[in-house]
């Protein structure tokens, strides 16, 4: 297998193109084969010891990674979180992989919020950005971890849905349980992602995402948009959001027993 790997990144070629100009061909024995397969396996073994002389708890997901500390002292966190981050500086160095410092930024989680003002944390020589709703893998957080920004931002993707529904609606003769199949694809999607993290959220949350559903169901009916919501989702088979969410997490909860029995 190594002859094989090793055959597979030597001796490639690249030339650079603008417009119709095509520079000459040269040799390159950096990065890896855009569309391999094999590619991102490559690259996650190459950078699985990143974190190796950091104590921070972490966690990686293709080239994007985070890290962070808990403590009561945010000065605490502050020197610990800096101290990881000089170790990641050093291992970019040493093996010539250069970091976006531009899209590394850092974010405080706290219900006092005159605690963490005057915490700075750097990568090199450069001051990281502060976001107070840092979004992993399509999770919004924010500082108190109250998801009203990720609710807010889930509202606005699924009207834009709705509106899509609303637009298919309008200019094709479509079968009602076809309707209920998109939006189901286009829009409950939205409700289902990740919410296993943020179904403990606050029954305002709730609210704002049943008027959704209330919204597109009654679109798909054909019914009035202030029909009775559980009689929407009777008539049309739908599981009410909350029963949803639960649903969800009972089957992530299941998953996670699962990967656990096996790794054992």
């Amino acid at each position: 297998m190594w002859m094989w790997i090793n055959a597979f990144l030597s001796h490639r070629e690249a030339r650079c193109m603008v417009n119709n100009y095509k520079s000459p061909w040269f040799q390159t024995s950096i990065g890896l084969p855009q569309g391999s397969v094999i590619s991102p396996i490559l690259f996650n073994i190459f950078i699985k010891d990143i974190f190796k002389s950091v104590s921070a708890d972490c966690c990686k997901f293709a080239d994007d990674a985070t890290i962070w500390h808990s403590h009561s002292d945010p000065k605490v966190i502050q020197e610990k979180l800096q101290k990881d981050l000089n170790q990641v500086q050093k291992w970019s160095n040493d093996w010539r992989m250069k970091l976006s410092i531009q899209k590394t930024e850092y974010s405080i989680f706290s219900k006092e919020k005159n605690k963490v003002q005057n915490i700075k944390l750097k990568l090199g020589n450069t001051i990281l950005k502060y976001n107070p709703n840092p979004v992993i893998l399509g999770l919004k957080l924010d500082e108190q971890l109250n998801f009203n920004s990720h609710i807010e931002s889930t509202v606005k993707k699924a009207k834009r849905s709705l509106g899509i529904i609303r637009e298919i609606k309008g200019i094709a003769l479509i079968p009602t349980k076809t309707l209920i199949q998109i939006y189901d694809s286009l829009v409950c999607s939205i409700f289902n992602y990740a919410s296993s993290i943020w179904q403990s959220s606050t029954s305002s949350h709730l609210d704002k995402l049943n008027e959704i559903q209330r919204k597109g169901l009654a679109l798909c009916l054909d019914l009035p948009s202030q029909s009775s919501l559980e009689a929407l989702e009777v008539l049309s088979g739908t599981l009410p959001i909350d029963l949803r969410r639960e649903e969800m997490a009972i089957r992530e909860l299941g998953k996670i027993n699962s990967y656990s029995n096996n790794a054992n």
